[in-house]
């Protein structure tokens, strides 16, 4: 999503500027920003750095939580598939049995 062409683009300076870090990522910005945003003219780089520090840490952990997601996902088809497996081997041998049992 590229916020400043989109959600923000009619919006200048600091509006703009916290329009970009709201769009980003609302949590972070009410971590670094609600409690005191940015005024007029104000350059505030240790609060940019905390909001990139806290984006980093949110990114990477929805990026572990949605590969843990498709890591139970592919062992529940796994598990699925197996079942399905030992279940047409159970029944091919019931087959095998039943005519072995009408030949003898």
């Amino acid at each position: 999503m590229d916020c400043e062409r989109t959600e923000c683009a009619g919006l200048f300076l600091e509006s703009k500027a916290a329009c970009v870090y709201k769009c980003i990522s609302l949590q972070c910005y009410d971590e670094v920003y609600a409690h005191d945003e940015l005024e007029e003219g104000e350059v505030d780089t240790e609060r940019s750095r905390q909001f990139g520090f806290c984006f980093r840490k949110y990114f990477r952990q929805e990026q572990e939580a949605r590969l843990e997601k498709q890591r139970k996902e592919s062992d529940e088809r796994k598990a699925r598939v197996a079942a399905a497996n030992e279940a047409e081997r159970k029944r091919a041998a019931e087959a095998r049995l039943a005519v072995d049992q009408k030949l003898a």
